[in-house]
Protein backbone atom coordinates (compact mmCIF):
# COMPACT_ATOMS: atom_id res chain seq x y z
CA UNK A 1 0.00 0.00 0.00
CA UNK A 2 1.28 3.85 -0.52
CA UNK A 3 1.47 6.23 1.88
CA UNK A 4 -0.80 8.19 2.90
CA UNK A 5 -3.91 6.41 1.70
CA UNK A 6 -7.73 7.47 3.47
CA UNK A 7 -9.66 4.62 3.62
CA UNK A 8 -13.85 5.49 4.77
CA UNK A 9 -16.12 3.21 6.20
CA UNK A 10 -19.94 4.73 6.25
CA UNK A 11 -23.25 3.07 6.81
CA UNK A 12 -26.42 3.92 9.36
CA UNK A 13 -25.67 3.31 13.43
CA UNK A 14 -25.88 -0.88 13.71
CA UNK A 15 -24.13 -1.63 10.10
CA UNK A 16 -20.85 -2.66 11.69
CA UNK A 17 -18.57 0.05 10.71
CA UNK A 18 -16.47 0.38 13.82
CA UNK A 19 -15.79 -3.42 14.34
CA UNK A 20 -14.68 -3.48 10.70
CA UNK A 21 -12.40 -0.54 10.53
CA UNK A 22 -10.89 -1.43 13.93
CA UNK A 23 -10.30 -5.21 12.29
CA UNK A 24 -8.83 -3.19 9.22
CA UNK A 25 -6.66 -0.86 11.05
CA UNK A 26 -5.17 -4.22 13.25
CA UNK A 27 -4.53 -6.22 9.42
CA UNK A 28 -2.48 -2.93 8.80
CA UNK A 29 -0.53 -2.64 11.75
CA UNK A 30 0.62 -6.69 11.52
CA UNK A 31 1.87 -5.93 7.59
CA UNK A 32 4.06 -2.72 9.81
CA UNK A 33 1.52 0.03 7.92
CA UNK A 34 1.77 2.80 9.36
CA UNK A 35 -2.18 3.16 10.22
CA UNK A 36 -4.50 5.34 12.83
CA UNK A 37 -8.21 4.50 13.15
CA UNK A 38 -10.34 8.07 14.03
CA UNK A 39 -13.89 8.28 14.73
CA UNK A 40 -15.19 11.49 12.19
CA UNK A 41 -19.04 11.59 12.95
CA UNK A 42 -19.91 15.25 12.10
CA UNK A 43 -20.56 17.16 15.74
CA UNK A 44 -20.34 20.60 16.11
CA UNK A 45 -17.10 21.82 16.63
CA UNK A 46 -16.48 25.71 16.75
CA UNK A 47 -19.95 26.34 16.67
CA UNK A 48 -20.84 23.71 19.69
CA UNK A 49 -21.94 26.84 21.57
CA UNK A 50 -24.41 28.30 18.80
CA UNK A 51 -26.34 24.21 18.53
CA UNK A 52 -26.46 24.28 22.32
CA UNK A 53 -28.26 27.55 22.60
CA UNK A 54 -30.42 26.98 19.80
CA UNK A 55 -31.61 23.09 21.14
CA UNK A 56 -32.43 25.29 24.63
CA UNK A 57 -34.50 27.84 22.70
CA UNK A 58 -36.30 24.64 20.86
CA UNK A 59 -36.46 22.85 24.15
CA UNK A 60 -34.83 19.33 22.25
CA UNK A 61 -34.56 16.64 24.64
CA UNK A 62 -30.20 16.16 24.48
CA UNK A 63 -30.62 12.81 21.85
CA UNK A 64 -32.20 14.45 19.40
CA UNK A 65 -32.38 10.79 16.89
CA UNK A 66 -34.03 9.34 20.05
CA UNK A 67 -37.62 8.58 20.63
CA UNK A 68 -38.45 12.26 20.26
CA UNK A 69 -36.62 12.23 16.96
CA UNK A 70 -39.49 13.08 14.28
CA UNK A 71 -41.23 15.83 16.65
CA UNK A 72 -37.65 17.60 17.19
CA UNK A 73 -37.60 17.42 13.21
CA UNK A 74 -40.68 18.87 12.62
CA UNK A 75 -40.29 21.51 15.26
CA UNK A 76 -36.95 22.61 13.41
CA UNK A 77 -38.71 22.72 10.08
CA UNK A 78 -41.95 25.04 10.95
CA UNK A 79 -39.21 27.18 12.92
CA UNK A 80 -35.86 27.96 12.95
CA UNK A 81 -35.17 26.25 9.16
CA UNK A 82 -38.58 27.08 7.80
CA UNK A 83 -36.43 28.91 5.01
CA UNK A 84 -34.10 27.39 2.39
CA UNK A 85 -31.97 30.10 3.01
CA UNK A 86 -31.62 29.24 6.47
CA UNK A 87 -30.51 26.17 5.57
CA UNK A 88 -28.69 26.47 3.28
CA UNK A 89 -26.79 29.02 5.28
CA UNK A 90 -26.78 26.60 7.99
CA UNK A 91 -25.39 23.83 5.79
CA UNK A 92 -22.77 26.24 4.81
CA UNK A 93 -21.21 26.94 8.04
CA UNK A 94 -21.72 23.12 9.47
CA UNK A 95 -19.31 22.59 6.46
CA UNK A 96 -16.63 24.62 7.13
CA UNK A 97 -16.76 23.46 10.95
CA UNK A 98 -16.28 19.73 10.46
CA UNK A 99 -13.70 20.83 7.50
CA UNK A 100 -11.98 22.22 11.05
CA UNK A 101 -12.45 20.01 13.08
CA UNK A 102 -11.26 16.89 10.72
CA UNK A 103 -8.02 19.04 10.06
CA UNK A 104 -5.88 17.35 13.51
CA UNK A 105 -7.67 13.83 12.93
CA UNK A 106 -7.41 13.49 8.91
CA UNK A 107 -5.53 15.83 7.22
CA UNK A 108 -1.87 16.23 9.17
CA UNK A 109 -1.95 12.31 9.82
CA UNK A 110 -2.91 12.16 5.77
CA UNK A 111 0.28 14.78 5.09
CA UNK A 112 2.71 13.10 7.29
CA UNK A 113 2.03 9.57 5.22
CA UNK A 114 -0.09 7.93 7.39
CA UNK A 115 -3.13 5.23 6.47
CA UNK A 116 -5.90 7.23 7.64
CA UNK A 117 -9.00 4.49 8.32
CA UNK A 118 -12.24 6.94 9.03
CA UNK A 119 -15.28 5.40 10.49
CA UNK A 120 -17.92 7.99 8.99
CA UNK A 121 -16.59 10.60 6.98
CA UNK A 122 -18.42 13.27 4.13
CA UNK A 123 -21.44 10.51 3.00
CA UNK A 124 -22.34 10.54 6.68
CA UNK A 125 -22.74 14.45 7.01
CA UNK A 126 -24.85 14.55 3.60
CA UNK A 127 -26.66 11.92 5.01
CA UNK A 128 -27.67 13.90 7.86
CA UNK A 129 -28.16 17.05 6.25
CA UNK A 130 -30.55 15.18 3.66
CA UNK A 131 -32.59 13.49 6.18
CA UNK A 132 -32.91 16.50 8.90
CA UNK A 133 -34.03 19.01 6.03
CA UNK A 134 -36.22 15.67 4.06
CA UNK A 135 -34.35 16.14 0.69
CA UNK A 136 -35.02 14.41 -2.14
CA UNK A 137 -32.68 12.82 -4.26
CA UNK A 138 -32.49 16.09 -6.88
CA UNK A 139 -31.79 18.36 -3.61
CA UNK A 140 -29.21 15.38 -2.44
CA UNK A 141 -27.65 15.69 -6.07
CA UNK A 142 -27.57 20.00 -5.60
CA UNK A 143 -26.16 19.17 -2.06
CA UNK A 144 -23.21 17.36 -3.37
CA UNK A 145 -22.33 20.19 -5.69
CA UNK A 146 -21.56 22.40 -2.75
CA UNK A 147 -18.25 24.04 -3.46
CA UNK A 148 -17.01 23.52 -0.24
CA UNK A 149 -17.15 19.86 -0.24
CA UNK A 150 -13.92 20.22 -2.56
CA UNK A 151 -12.09 20.62 0.28
CA UNK A 152 -12.32 17.14 1.63
CA UNK A 153 -9.61 14.97 0.01
CA UNK A 154 -11.95 12.20 -1.95
CA UNK A 155 -11.07 8.52 -0.24
CA UNK A 156 -8.79 6.08 -1.88
CA UNK A 157 -11.77 3.80 -0.67
CA UNK A 158 -14.83 3.97 0.62
CA UNK A 159 -16.72 1.44 1.86
CA UNK A 160 -20.78 1.39 2.16
CA UNK A 161 -22.04 -1.36 5.07
CA UNK A 162 -25.35 -2.07 3.84
CA UNK A 163 -28.02 -3.53 6.21
CA UNK A 164 -31.97 -2.33 6.51
CA UNK A 165 -32.93 0.01 9.00
CA UNK A 166 -34.61 -2.52 11.16
CA UNK A 167 -31.24 -4.55 11.81
CA UNK A 168 -29.51 -1.79 12.99
CA UNK A 169 -32.39 -0.88 15.23
CA UNK A 170 -32.23 -4.29 16.76
CA UNK A 171 -28.60 -4.05 17.26
CA UNK A 172 -28.46 -0.43 18.65
CA UNK A 173 -29.23 -0.49 22.84
CA UNK A 174 -28.60 3.16 23.14
CA UNK A 175 -31.98 4.12 22.32
CA UNK A 176 -31.35 5.35 18.51
CA UNK A 177 -35.34 5.03 16.86
CA UNK A 178 -36.19 3.34 13.60
CA UNK A 179 -37.89 6.40 12.32
CA UNK A 180 -34.05 7.88 12.51
CA UNK A 181 -32.72 4.95 10.63
CA UNK A 182 -35.22 4.50 8.03
CA UNK A 183 -34.98 7.82 6.85
CA UNK A 184 -30.89 7.37 7.19
CA UNK A 185 -30.95 3.86 5.27
CA UNK A 186 -32.61 5.26 1.50
CA UNK A 187 -30.56 7.90 1.96
CA UNK A 188 -27.18 6.12 2.38
CA UNK A 189 -28.34 3.65 -0.95
CA UNK A 190 -28.56 6.33 -2.85
CA UNK A 191 -25.20 8.25 -1.87
CA UNK A 192 -23.32 4.67 -2.22
CA UNK A 193 -24.34 4.74 -6.12
CA UNK A 194 -23.57 8.97 -6.56
CA UNK A 195 -20.42 8.77 -4.55
CA UNK A 196 -19.20 5.34 -6.10
CA UNK A 197 -18.79 3.35 -2.94
CA UNK A 198 -17.74 -0.11 -2.59
CA UNK A 199 -20.95 -1.80 -1.35
CA UNK A 200 -21.04 -4.70 1.00
CA UNK A 201 -23.85 -6.92 2.57
CA UNK A 202 -23.55 -6.24 6.44
CA UNK A 203 -26.04 -8.99 7.05
CA UNK A 204 -23.04 -11.09 6.98
CA UNK A 205 -21.03 -12.51 9.32
CA UNK A 206 -18.09 -10.71 10.71
CA UNK A 207 -14.96 -12.27 9.46
CA UNK A 208 -17.11 -12.61 5.46
CA UNK A 209 -17.72 -8.68 5.37
CA UNK A 210 -13.61 -8.00 6.14
CA UNK A 211 -12.87 -11.14 3.85
CA UNK A 212 -14.24 -8.81 1.13
CA UNK A 213 -12.92 -5.57 2.84
CA UNK A 214 -9.02 -7.17 2.32
CA UNK A 215 -10.04 -8.35 -1.31
CA UNK A 216 -10.73 -4.67 -2.30
CA UNK A 217 -8.11 -3.38 -0.36
CA UNK A 218 -5.82 -6.21 -1.83
CA UNK A 219 -3.83 -7.33 1.71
Amino acid sequence: MKKGQLICFTGIDGSGKTTQAKKLLAALKKRNIDAIYSWTRREPYLIKPIVVLVKRILKEPSKSEGKDYLSVKKKRKGTLFKSTLIQKMWIYVAILDYYVKLSSQIYLPLYRGKVVICDRYVPDMVADFAANFDYNNHKIRELLRNPLLKLFPMPDKSFYIKIPASLGYKRKSDGTSLEYLCDREKIYDFLAKEMNMYVIDGTQEIAEIFKKIKGEMGI
